[in-house]
């Protein structure tokens, strides 16, 4: 439907931005955008405004989606600002474009503005990681190297998560989950996945000694950190060897009394991501799939020892005193198995 109309004008393109300036050179990749507000020429309220960055000074198509938005549909609504959402959307010495338009309150859109240009500073992502799988001592570390573009890093985060392609975070978030049957719906709370911060560039991830909430499991990212504290993009994650139990080797029990250890074994609980089921007119929406669950089981034990196949837990009440060695199997289908030897010492 097309209107002619000549009673409204639109509004004027944004005159300047407040930051970044135009050509400026920044120390960070994540920042807020602040641009003059526009003003009309009828004093129509402006609604909205329309914000794009590109890689080419043409403008010819936006970066992402992220750098393609409608002020109103985010955290900025009603301002003449537009925040930078997640860090590692932009990288260190690198030229962008961007450029805004404004919408009155009748709808009627005004010319884009000027094009203006900035380089981000910062550490760039950290990239190349490598992962050296000690079997024997069934000890992993992960490696990685740094980009020669941006700030040079003084440490590195070390994230860690059980679900494949994890946001990495140092604090507590939600995700969208399900609306399907048999799913879990609504938003769900996910924990922070910080393991550590060092200063060198390796880190052991997976033993049985390892005390970190977020060690020992199936998938790790780095973040690079510069001397100013200003902080890179996750880097692609870096999957473990699945399955491997990674429980102490040794544990002791009480003759005559209940004795339990659960075998604790890496696995993925799946990727998040959409995908339609039987009726393609139900809701797309996020849920798990391709969730890894081991079956647990006993390749030699004592006749008092049990296993449960879906925990891992070892129970039993030990008869006499001594050492018993117990060797456990985890297996996951389409993966693989790993078998483990637990040395149970029984003692008045």
């Amino acid at each position: 439907l097309w209107v002619e109309r000549s009673d409204n004008h639109p509004p004027t393109a944004p005159a300047a931005p407040i930051f970044p300036t135009d050509g400026a050179t920044l120390n960070r990749t994540q920042f807020t955008f602040e641009w003059q507000p526009a003003t009309d020429p009828d004093g129509d309220e402006i609604a909205d405004y329309q914000f794009q960055l590109s890689r080419y000074s043409d403008m010819r198509w936006p970066l992402s989606p992220n750098f393609f938005k409608l002020i109103a549909r985010t955290a900025n609504k009603g301002t003449a600002s537009y925040a930078v959402p997640y860090r590692g959307l932009l990288n260190p010495e690198t030229t962008y474009y961007w450029q805004v338009r404004a919408r009155d309150a009748k709808g009627l859109w005004g010319p884009w503005s000027e094009v203006w240009s900035f380089e981000p500073g910062g550490p760039g992502v950290p990239t190349n990681l490598a992962m050296r799988f000690d079997e024997q001592a069934r000890v992993v570390s992960i490696s990685w190297r740094d980009r020669p573009a941006g700030s040079r890093p003084v440490a590195w985060k070390i994230y860690g998560s059980d679900e494949q392609g994890f946001t990495a975070s140092d604090t507590d978030y939600e995700v969208w989950m399900g609306n399907q049957e048999d799913r879990v719906h609504d938003w769900q709370p996910v924990p922070a996945n910080l393991m550590t911060t060092t200063d060198r560039r390796s880190m052991q991830v997976v033993g049985a000694d390892l005390d970190q909430p977020d060690a020992n499991r199936a998938f790790y990212r780095v973040v690079a950190v510069d001397a100013n504290g200003i902080e890179s993009g996750p880097s692609d994650f870096i999957e473990m060897p699945r399955p491997l139990i990674c429980s102490s080797a040794s544990a002791r029990a009480a003759v005559g009394q209940p004795f339990a250890a659960t075998v604790r074994t890496i696995s993925s609980m799946g990727d998040l991501r959409c995908r339609t089921l039987d009726d393609p007119q139900k809701s797309y929406n996020a849920v798990f799939w391709d969730i890894e669950r081991p079956v647990y089981s006993l390749v030699d034990a004592p006749d008092w020892v049990e296993i449960d196949a879906q925990t891992g837990e070892l129970t039993g009440v030990p008869p006499n005193g001594g050492a018993y060695v117990v060797t456990v199997r985890a297996a996951i289908e389409d993966v693989g198995e790993d078998t483990f030897e637990l040395t149970i010492t029984a003692g008045e």
